[in-house]
């Protein structure tokens, strides 16, 4: 499993499971750390990779720096024809892209696609 962290305020963990490519990430997103998502997110959304999982339950902290990554990744995915979800929002995540309106464009699932689902 692969690790990128900033003095433990932002960790993202890369790892394959089920088909996917599953990215942890934990701790604070804002301004500061998103260069450790960007980075985290770089090789699993490359062109012609298969499905990548963003599981974003331990985001402690999600500022608009943070949404604008969100936002970011989801593009990058479907630029290089990659599915992409996001997985287990913090209730605080999930309030901010309820607010947002990102819930009605993001892919969002509280638990890992399986099957056929992981790569439709």
């Amino acid at each position: 499993m692969a690790s990128e962290s900033l003095d433990g305020v932002l960790e993202v963990q890369v790892e394959a499971q089920a088909g996917w490519t599953l990215v942890h990430v934990a701790g604070d997103l804002d301004y500061g750390t998103a260069k450790f998502w960007d980075a985290g997110l770089s090789e699993p959304l490359a062109a012609g990779g298969g499905p990548v999982a963003v599981e974003v339950s331990g985001l402690t902290f999600c500022d608009t720096a943070g949404i604008t990554c969100f936002i970011h990744a989801y593009r990058r995915a479907q630029n290089s024809g990659t599915r992409i979800v996001f997985l287990r929002p913090s209730e605080q995540v999930r309030r901010l892209l309820t607010i947002t309106g990102l819930t009605e464009r993001l892919p969002i699932h509280d638990e890992l696609p399986e099957g056929d689902d992981a790569t439709a």
